[in-house]
């Protein structure tokens, strides 16, 4: 007999199976607000440091966290802090809107330390490639060599700065119109475009081993081959063209966590599958996305207008609660009876049902209760037409 104390039911698999064959709850997540970390606001930047420090960019102040304690770091005059990155000596970068600068550890504590002021903008980015750094703004795109800034243009009005991205050692961008540039030397040649179509802005450029590496756009993910981007269909197509892209990040070195705006977050392996999901119907909060970043482990940590969310995507084990139909209260035994998975409870049986679709997680009915089309469907969101920050 299993007996499970509290809600919480988790269903294990053999590896990773695809979603498709759906028996799977949400992954295990662990969340923290204001009351956490403080009064802080919006978080826009997230990236672990070489000490194994989690650091989150926020107004005026940097958050750090050692998985025990929440630290402050006051970054006056800053602004937004919208961008990290180390160095190759393991020195952490940062970018505002309108500064620039680094951390340095002093008697084990860091110290803000700003050495250039500019109008970057809300897309300015931190670029990291061997002993090169660099820095994208509004008006130009930044290098930083031997305790010197220089500035070259950008190829077009349509670049979307935030986009740029270390991928097979070369520097890439995209634009609104979902051309690829490269940095040769000082300038940037287009090295790739997208036939004519509605797909929106390059959001991300993601290096991994799909051909040349995958394009994510507002309203699909495409795949760079030769001087082409090619459509690369996945399970989730649907949803992304009526929600909208965030952002997206290659984790775990072979999957891609989609960040899909005020619904959740998607992950697909190399063709394209939906392994699992985390969602705002499966207990996800707040999908306000503004920042998402890896740990060491392969933990995905997004920040959002409220919150911090840690998920360890790709466990082995999933857990099914109260979001997904179970009643709160004891559970006495689970079986697998002609091909369902039943749980008996205090509050009687349940049966899992599978979800249908990406859109439909996997979820717990009370046995003989039939399935409404209303039950555990996702809202129709429309993409976040917030004002920028």
């Amino acid at each position: 007999m299993i007996k499970c104390f509290g809600f919480l039911l988790f269903i294990c698999n053999a590896g990773i199976v695809l979603a498709a064959d759906r028996e799977f709850g949400h992954p295990i997540f662990r969340t923290f607000t204001a009351h956490d970390y403080g009064e802080v606001g919006q978080i826009f930047a997230i990236m672990e440091d070489p000490q194994g420090h989690m650091l989150f960019g926020c107004e005026d102040a940097i958050l750090v966290f050692d998985d025990n304690h929440w630290e402050t770091i006051p970054t006056p005059g800053t602004g937004y802090i919208r961008s990290f990155a180390a160095d190759s000596r393991g020195v952490v970068w940062f970018s505002s809107s309108t500064q620039i600068g680094y951390l340095s550890r002093v008697d084990g504590e860091y110290r803000v330390v700003k050495i250039y002021e500019d109008a970057l903008g809300i897309t300015s980015r931190v670029l990291v490639n061997g002993n090169h750094l660099y820095f994208t703004g509004d008006t130009g795109f930044l290098t930083w060599n031997n305790g010197h800034i220089s500035k070259q243009p950008w190829p077009s009005d349509t670049m979307n700065k935030f986009s740029a991205a270390v991928v097979h050692g070369k520097i890439w961008a995209g634009d609104r119109n979902g051309s690829i540039y490269e940095l040769d030397g000082d300038r940037f040649n287009k090295i790739a475009e997208s036939p004519p179509n509605n797909a929106g802005d390059v959001d991300a450029i993601v290096d991994c081993p799909i051909d040349d590496g995958l394009i994510v756009r507002d309203l699909g993910i495409f795949r760079k081959t030769g001087a082409t981007l090619v459509p690369w269909p996945t399970d989730i197509d649907s949803l992304i063209k009526s929600a909208g892209i965030f952002r997206a990040k290659w984790i775990l070195g072979q999957y891609l966590a989609v960040l899909v705006q005020n619904n959740g977050e998607y992950l697909l392996n190399q063709e394209g599958h939906l392994v699992e999901s985390l969602t705002i119907n499966s207990g996800l909060a707040d999908a306000g996305f503004e920042a998402r970043g890896e740990d060491r482990d392969g933990g995905l940590w997004v920040g959002t207008d409220t919150e911090i969310t840690r998920i360890q995507f790709a466990a082995g084990y999933t857990e099914f609660d109260h979001e997904l139909g179970l009643p709160k209260g004891f559970i006495t035994d689970v079986t697998r009876y002609q091909g369902k998975i039943y749980a008996a409870t205090q509050h009687g049986i349940y049966v899992l049902s599978a979800g249908q679709d990406a859109s439909v997680p996997s979820h717990f009915l009370r046995f003989g209760e039939p399935l409404t089309p209303s039950t555990y469907q996702v809202p129709d969101l429309c993409r976040s037409d917030r004002p920028e920050r």
